[in-house]
């Protein structure tokens, strides 16, 4: 047993006073408290198990685990973008080694189908990927990872770094997002393709020719 683990699991011994149960259920690690009851009319005790919460990293998530166990999972189509990705986890991994898993699990479910970043985490349960990558995909993560993740340029850089590092001929688009929130500061008022005189973001997207991928 890893010792992280471990040190959570004697934590909440001596908080809860109560046999404790891990399982490993698809990777991942689920607590229970487990007790045994007499069964008179069989004249035999049987084990019982209450379901308290999913062991992470930072804790036990209590009750965060389904009431019911998916069987059926969408697995190819996922499964080949993994082994795609496959070449830039690791340069992706350190650049951002806290966000990684959940920025290549949104980018997969991103791909297959346009998704809402509230039913993020719905659309990526559905995948059998789900089982092998633990990415934490909740409104409120993915909200505060998307705007840790667009601050750190440093990060940003090395990776892009990585992805250019054969490059030899760029390609610039120019483009713009229109856009009438009063939170958006990056938003300006000025004339797009259309020559509309609206409040928007213009922004580049960098091409390297040879590779056919975005780079920037």
């Amino acid at each position: 047993m890893e010792r992280w683990l471990k040190e959570i699991i004697e934590a909440e011994k001596q908080k809860r006073r109560r046999p404790l149960e891990l399982k490993i259920i698809g990777g991942n690690y689920y607590l229970y408290e487990s007790t045994t009851v007499w069964l008179k009319g069989e004249g035999k005790r049987k084990k019982v198990s209450r379901y308290i919460g999913k062991v992470t990293r930072g804790g036990v998530v209590e009750g965060s685990r389904r009431r019911y166990i998916r069987s059926i999972y969408e697995y190819g189509n996922a499964k080949l973008l993994a082994e795609i990705s496959e070449e830039i986890r690791g340069p992706l991994e350190e650049a951002f080694p806290y966000d990684y898993r959940e920025i290549l699990a949104m980018a997969i479910v991103k791909v297959l189908q346009p998704t809402a970043l509230r039913l993020i985490k719905s659309r990526w349960e559905k995948l059998y990927l789900s089982r092998e990558i633990e990415a934490s995909l909740s409104v409120n993560s993915i909200s505060k990872r998307l705007r840790f993740i667009g601050a750190r340029w440093d990060a940003q850089e090395k990776f892009f770094k990585y992805l250019l590092k054969e490059g030899r001929h760029l390609i610039f688009d120019l483009s713009s997002i229109i856009s009438y929130s009063k939170n958006l500061r990056l938003a300006e008022k000025g004339y797009n393709s259309e020559h509309q005189y609206l409040p928007q973001v213009n922004f580049a997207l960098v091409f390297w020719a040879e590779g056919h991928i975005p780079v920037m």
